[in-house]
């Protein structure tokens, strides 16, 4: 009896990966935003992350989790159509935008926790505080 051998992961289906990853990524995203979000004058949730930043940084992270949602699932429909010749290049084009978005939105959500960060590390300030 011969050992089946695992055969290497080929391109197509470790970049099918990343974009299910990118879907499935920005469903949760949003589902979390729409939790957190209180429904009334201010869309901007109350964490932490976003609190002290301006609401254009929320909407820039919020719109580029949309863009990276619709190149992700625009690819992988595209790829799951029968006629995949026909449409390959603008498969591609939905892969690297959704890629690029993907990445922006990190980005944007690195950014702003590392201005949260040192806005919280700053040192208070004693001179309000009259020595005896």
């Amino acid at each position: 009896m011969e050992r089946e051998r695992k055969k290497p992961s080929s391109p197509e289906t470790t970049n099918d990966g990343v974009i299910k990853l990118i879907v499935y990524g920005c469903v949760v995203i949003g589902i979390a935003v729409k939790l957190l979000t209180d429904g009334g004058v201010n869309p901007v949730p109350n964490l932490i992350i976003f609190k002290e930043l301006p609401t254009t940084t929320f909407h820039a992270f919020i719109i580029s989790i949309m863009f990276a949602f619709a190149g992700a699932f625009s690819s992988l429909l595209i790829r799951s159509s029968s006629s995949r010749i026909q449409f390959s290049y603008y498969e591609k084009c939905c892969r690297c935008y959704s890629l690029v978005f993907a990445a922006m939105a990190m980005a944007i959500l690195v950014i702003a926790v590392i201005r949260t960060v040192f806005q919280q590390m700053q040192i208070p300030n004693y001179g309000s505080i009259k020595s005896m």
